[in-house]
């Protein structure tokens, strides 16, 4: 008797096995889908958690790498006390800026010029604004080349374009045509393409990514700092039997020399920090793509980004200046905290690795906010242009314009490849009169002609009500002393540090 192959089985069991691939598979697909939904939702176009990351990648770009060196030019307690004041000052001018919005129907800063003060000082503005928006976007190409060359292997250009790109032997800097070579293809891949965007919700995914890379250099520098104590000691061997009181002396030296310091390097470094809240230009357009817009809401988006970015730039800036000696803080701090300084065998394994990562992280940081500040730019350059706004431009113009702005600040980023300097010079003139004096202009204009109320001044009465003595004083002290004592204090900043950034270049 034959007996036949018993093949059901086996195929039934291929066919349950497929079945369960085919679930899990399936499961897989629900669970992505899941949090892609979960991750829309919390980013959903115009809300509040999106207007806040938005925001704070804005501001979070080229000042992040400064901070350090502007904390050790100022102590830790005087850079905190600094970084505060910058941050509220900020938050400030820019409910001025929101009210200036809304009191002129404007959704641009530029139109808030024009309406105010006419065409011809809106021009002068305009020069101004793209001066700066310049500068900013060439330090981040700066950035983006330096952190991006810095993560790669040391001869890896050497291999890929010859021995001209081979690092110098003393300094271990790369030259910067092949610095330039390394950073187009970054700039053509992905900076071209999110800068084509046409409005900043359409960058929300990638801020928000960008303010998590910010996080990462934190927790970076974090790691990589010295414990206080050991920063401010003195070497054994230089302690000399009988020298217990020059050694004390030498400590409190150190010490105050940690947490304050009063020197003219405090004028570098104040702009520096200012502009590392710099979001000013972005305002106008993220308050108008606020979903149920109103000023109340608004209010709540620039008091949450302003506290997040505080504590933000306080521990970077307070991690990033311990990883440097007390003794190196006035010869020889590194503008970039994150370049290679040639300490790589003094630290961990995990540390270097870290390292690495952070610079990566940042190069990430500069591909993202790269296209927050080429909006702007093209919005001003359009309407200076052509006297109207940029959405109403044909796409090849809209494409002509990103690829002709994007193309200047590469260029100008291999003839100036000096962050500190560039970060300096635009904070401390045109920077500090677009993002803190004219706001407040604004405001001041649009007050003499009785279009808006000071926003913290709101239980005042209006339509020629008359108020309580109390009530009248309050008005003075909160529609002008507060005004006026910002456009001040921000031309002091602007004439001093505009002074010693000029100087401390020179003697460079």
């Amino acid at each position: 008797m034959s007996h036949e192959p018993n093949t059901v089985q086996p195929l039934a069991q291929g066919h349950d096995a497929s079945q369960a691939a085919n679930g899990t598979a399936k499961k897989r697909w629900h669970v992505a889908g899941a949090a892609a939904s979960l991750a829309g939702r919390a980013l959903e176009k115009g809300s509040l958690r999106a207007s806040v990351i938005t925001l704070c990648s804005s501001a979070a770009g080229t000042g992040v790498l400064a901070l350090p060196h502007a904390f050790a030019n100022c102590g830790l307690v005087l850079g905190t006390v600094i970084t505060i004041a910058a941050g509220v000052m900020n938050a400030y001018v820019c409910r001025l800026l929101v009210h200036a919005c809304e009191g002129t129907q404007s959704r641009m800063y530029e139109e808030i010029s024009v309406t105010l003060y006419g065409r011809a000082s809106k021009t002068v503005l305009d020069v101004l604004q793209l001066f700066t928006l310049f500068g900013v976007s060439t330090a981040l190409m700066i950035v983006c080349g330096d952190t991006f060359t810095s993560a790669l292997p040391s001869d890896a250009l050497e291999h890929v374009f010859g021995t001209h790109c081979a690092r110098n032997s003393v300094s271990g800097d790369l030259p910067k045509d092949c610095v330039a070579l390394a950073t187009f293809p970054l700039i053509l891949l992905f900076v071209l393409p999110l800068a084509l965007m046409r409005d900043f919700s359409s960058l929300r995914y990638t801020n928000a990514l960008s303010v998590c890379s910010v996080m990462l250099v934190l927790v970076t520098l974090a790691a990589n700092a010295r414990d206080p104590s050991s920063a401010i000691s003195t070497k054994p061997s230089d302690h000399i039997e009988g020298h217990d009181t020059g050694l004390k002396a030498h400590h409190a030296h150190n010490l105050a020399r940690l947490l304050f310091n009063f020197s003219s390097d405090v004028l570098v470094a104040i702009p520096v920090i200012t502009m590392s809240f710099a979001c000013q230009f972005n305002v106008p357009g993220i308050y108008n793509e606020l979903k149920d817009r109103n000023t109340r809401k608004m209010d709540e988006v620039l008091f949450n980004s302003t506290f997040f970015l505080c504590i933000l730039y306080c521990g970077i800036g307070i991690g990033g200046a311990l990883t440097v000696p007390v003794s190196q803080w006035d010869d020889g701090f590194p503008g970039d905290i994150l370049a290679d300084d040639g300490s790589t065998s003094a630290r961990a394994g995990w540390q270097n690795a870290l390292m690495a990562c952070a610079r990566v992280a940042m190069c990430l940081v500069s591909i993202v906010v790269l296209p927050l500040m080429t909006l702007p730019m093209r919005s001003v350059l359009h309407y200076l242009m052509f006297q109207q706004e940029s959405a109403n431009a044909t796409q090849t113009m809209h494409v002509a314009e990103t690829v002709g702005l994007l193309g200047c600040a590469f260029g100008l980023s291999i003839i100036i490849p000096f962050l500190d300097f560039m970060v300096g010079i635009t904070s401390s003139t045109s920077g500090v009169f677009l993002l803190t004096i004219a706001p407040t202009l604004f405001y001041l204009k649009l007050q003499a002609r009785n279009h808006v109320s000071c926003p913290d001044a709101e239980y005042l009465l209006m339509e020629g009500q008359s108020g309580t003595p109390q009530q009248t004083k309050k008005s003075f002290i909160t529609e002008k002393f507060i005004p006026y004592l910002t456009i001040l204090i921000g031309v002091l900043i602007l004439v001093m540090s505009t002074t010693f950034t000029l100087k401390t270049q020179f003697e460079k």
